[in-house]
């Protein structure tokens, strides 16, 4: 990666399921029930399961139903990095994890990637608003307080484990201490450490979800595990890592900002 734009456009390939999220997921029902969950109970998931993707002999048009997308978008990072998981084992990033993570929302605005968002839209007392090639990086912060314990707890991460309410609550607690608003324009990806799992209804990161975003009532945000974890769970989400540890996350990544917008 030795320039700004060719860091982002060397990820383009590995992100390409989440800048076609849009226009597969619920333009294909098909397709969409295959990769995720669409109900009023459950968050929209990336699932750690693989699939073959082929030219689909027909593709319906985008159908919308009222629904509002993000003219523009702003992203805040929530780094939430204890020195040790509940377990009493050493939390861990790999030395690159955060400052990769930032540079694709520095980069992602204004490029090609992000442009297949600016066909959708929205239809507001009649008028027609598109996607803007506009997003942008509103905020980082790195949370070193320790993660709840006696929560949850599921094989393979045993009781390193965190529920949804508990992601709510620490992204309740980034806003508190940076004065981040919430509107609709804006979404807080919440990263976690290298072994920390998460659940959601049953639902169970590594095992159900390589991740996933939500409205809570009073903001967007996305639980984003460590996605190269586990090898042969969510690690297969990404074939052309130039960085294994981030570059596997940020397949992740691209899929929820591309969905959530």
């Amino acid at each position: 990666m030795t320039s700004r734009k060719h860091g982002i456009a060397a990820r383009a390939l590995l992100m390409s399921i989440g800048a076609l999220t849009v226009a597969l997921l619920i333009g294909t029902p098909g397709i969409a029930s295959a990769r995720t969950v669409a109900t009023k109970q459950l968050p929209h998931y990336f699932t750690p399961t693989v699939h073959n993707f082929v030219k689909p002999q027909h593709i319906d048009n985008l159908t919308y139903g009222g629904a509002k997308v993000q003219v523009r978008n702003t992203n805040y990072l929530i780094f939430w990095e204890p020195p040790k998981l509940q377990d009493g084992s050493t939390g861990f990033v790999s030395s690159q994890y955060n400052s990769l993570q930032q540079r694709y929302f520095n980069d992602v605005g204004g490029h090609g990637l992000y442009n297949n968002n600016t066909q959708y839209y929205e239809i507001v007392n009649g008028t027609t608003k598109h996607i803007k090639n506009v997003s942008t990086l509103g905020g980082v912060w790195v949370d070193t307080g320790a993660y709840p314990t006696g929560h949850c707890s599921y094989n393979p991460v045993g009781i390193n484990c965190i529920t949804d309410a508990d992601f709510q609550a620490e992204v309740q607690k980034a806003r508190a201490a940076n004065g981040w608003k919430a509107t609709t324009k804006d979404m807080f990806f919440v990263f976690t450490e290298k072994g920390e799992g998460s659940t959601f209804q049953g639902a169970q990161a590594f095992n159900t979800y390589c991740g996933y975003h939500w409205f809570s009532g009073k903001e967007m945000y996305a639980n984003i595990p460590y996605a190269n974890t586990f090898s042969g769970n969510c690690t297969t989400r990404s074939s052309f890592p130039n960085d294994p540890d981030a570059d596997v996350t940020l397949s992740v990544v691209s899929h929820e900002q591309m969905e959530a917008v």
